[in-house]
């Protein structure tokens, strides 16, 4: 059987440590971690620029066409092939010169006759260079040239030869057929003119022979000797004149302005 002193005591010592237990205080309840929020959504990284086309090539520079080769002033050179022909067309004088070589000149050709169609060549029968009608101008190289002009119903056709050294302006005068009939009448009309006046020369100086010479005797003599060398002289005019065929071409320094 327990001792009663012994079950005092661990009574005893129950309620000091209840009350022990009691009078301690309460440890306060665990705070539990506020919940990790999930991360927001971010938006997707834009897609990279595609890379720059690369700038096309540029196209290679056409290569400048060498100018036709002009002809020498001293002696003329023989003529440039057709694409070298020169710049002559029709066209009236600009007030700005254009940018051409040094060894061109500007020509300006036109024509007593509106209607005379005439072609420039650098031989006498060689290939046109230019036709024109009434008139043309342009650039062309210094040097010697062939101008042809065509038949009309008031003018005959010739050629004529001319040369070019500096700006200058071309006047053709082409021969007319009322010319040629001048010259015509005059190379027939001067044989007979003069036949008759040495008939009157003659007849004048025998009747000065006679016994009781008169005044009209003397008259008739200075007047068939005028005819007489009248008629001589325009013998030879007279055929030139209808044996001309050849335009005149006057050859004049043109000033630009």
């Amino acid at each position: 059987m327990a001792h009663p002193t012994t079950g005092a005591k661990g009574l005893v010592l129950g309620l000091l440590l209840t009350r022990a237990l009691q009078a301690a205080p309460t440890p306060p309840a665990p705070v539990a971690p506020p919940p990790a929020s999930a991360p927001a959504p971010t938006a997707p990284l834009p897609a990279a620029p595609p890379p720059p086309a690369a700038a096309p090539a540029p196209p290679p520079p056409a290569a400048a066409s060498a100018p036709p080769p002009p002809a020498a002033a001293s002696a003329p050179s023989a003529p440039p092939p057709a694409g070298s022909a020169p710049a002559v067309a029709p066209g009236r004088a600009s007030s700005a010169r254009v940018s051409v070589p040094p060894d061109y000149v500007y020509v300006r050709l036109d024509s007593s006759l509106s209607k005379l169609r005439f072609a420039l060549s650098f031989e006498e029968d060689g290939e046109a260079l230019q036709i024109c009608e009434g008139w043309c101008e342009g650039y062309v190289p210094r040097g010697e040239y062939w101008l042809t002009a065509a038949a009309t119903d008031e003018s005959v056709g010739g050629q004529r030869r001319f040369d070019v050294t500096s700006d200058s302006d071309v006047f053709i005068t082409p021969r007319t057929h009322a010319r040629r009939n001048l010259g015509l009448a005059m190379g027939i009309g001067g044989p007979i003119v003069a036949f008759a006046g040495m008939i009157t020369f003659v007849a004048s100086v025998l009747s000065s022979f006679d016994e009781a010479p008169r005044k009209s005797g003397q008259v008739g003599a200075i007047l068939g000797g005028g005819m007489f060398f009248g008629g001589i002289a325009i013998t030879p005019i007279g055929w030139v004149l209808f044996a001309q065929r050849s335009p005149a071409v006057d050859v004049n320094p043109l000033v630009l302005r």
